[in-house]
């Protein structure tokens, strides 16, 4: 599977050490230039993250049209059942 990823779930994933978790559960990991940019002194990417940019806005809207797209944050934030962990406060 291919997922295209913008700056948190990288920085973040970093940040605990399991940036490597997206290769494990994606084939390709993409990222615009923008993300990248928005990296720059804060991570170091591994050479398996690529860096593509958009060249066709229209094919982008085709491909949403036909499969939505599923945030890279939603899938780290369900169960393995499909619904959403609930979060639990330090203070509760």
């Amino acid at each position: 599977m291919i997922v295209i990823s913008d700056t948190s779930p990288i920085t973040n994933l970093a940040a605990v050490g399991k940036l490597d978790l997206l290769r494990t559960l994606f084939d390709t990991v993409l990222i615009p230039p923008a993300v990248l940019a928005e990296l720059e002194g804060y991570v170091s990417l591994p050479p398996w993250v690529e860096i593509h940019a958009v060249g066709d806005r229209s094919v982008v809207m085709r491909l949403h049209a036909v499969q939505p797209l599923i945030r890279l944050e939603e899938l780290f934030r369900r169960s393995p059942q499909g619904s959403r962990q609930k979060t639990r406060q330090p203070w509760a």
